[in-house]
């Protein structure tokens, strides 16, 4: 697969883990909602496309690891592993579904059947200071989806709540829920060489989920190319 742009991706997810390790060798920043997870209630909407299944079961077990010597770590299962592709409406406490969201699956159907398929392949390890993610490195398709699927809501009248403008392919697939117990084995971990597999994306999800998509209501999938 050519990835055009991995050398800056590489420098991103790189840039990622620079900024963050002197909080990581200080224990990380742990989630307090994980602690009362029943009780979070942050719902969002958005548009993401899973990994092939003996990528995310590779994902789970490496992650898995870890919990020999951090095992509080809240360490995603499988089937919850995903990619954003856009936040159309950011997790916020308390949110419903639009009552026209009708309308967003429309844009969105249209532009996912002018788009075409597009390979991932997932390479390696980075962290912030709350969470650990794998490395995405990705075909201009995906690029391309992004950027009609942002083009055509505003158009719209529907403007994504991007937290931020979303470059990136990293599946999250761990996060600290406590201090660290030994943050440079951790670093250690992330550094080894571990390479994921690769995924031929012909299909997104629309979600209505959580913040760690635990709970998840798939509203619509989309094929890629119609």
């Amino acid at each position: 697969m050519e990835v055009p742009n991995r050398q800056a991706l590489n420098e991103l997810y790189d840039g990622i883990l620079r900024r963050d390790r002197a909080r990581l060798l200080a224990g990380g920043v742990g989630d307090p909602f994980l602690a009362h997870a029943a009780a979070d209630d942050r719902m969002g909407l958005t548009l993401v496309f899973r990994p092939a299944a003996p990528v995310a079961a590779r994902i789970a077990a490496h992650t898995a690891l870890l919990r020999q010597s951090e095992p509080t770590l809240y360490c995603y299962p499988a089937r919850d592993l995903h990619v954003t592709v856009l936040d159309i409406l950011k997790g916020e406490p308390g949110r419903a579904l639009p009552a026209d969201i009708e309308r967003y699956i429309a844009c969105i159907g249209d532009c996912c059947r002018r788009a075409r398929p597009f390979a991932v392949g997932f390479d390696g390890m980075t962290a912030s200071s709350s969470v650990l993610m794998v490395k995405g490195f990705y075909a201009d398709g995906l690029a391309q989806v992004r950027a009609a699927v942002r083009r055509d809501l505003t158009r719209r009248g529907l403007p994504p709540e991007e937290r931020y403008r979303t470059v990136s392919a990293h599946i999250s697939a761990a996060r600290v829920t406590d201090r660290l117990r030994a943050p440079e084995a951790l670093l250690d971990f992330l550094a080894r060489p571990a390479y994921f597999g690769e995924t031929n994306v012909e299909t997104l999800e629309l979600v209505f989920h959580n913040w760690y998509d635990s709970q998840k209501t798939v509203l619509a999938r989309f094929p890629l190319g119609g």
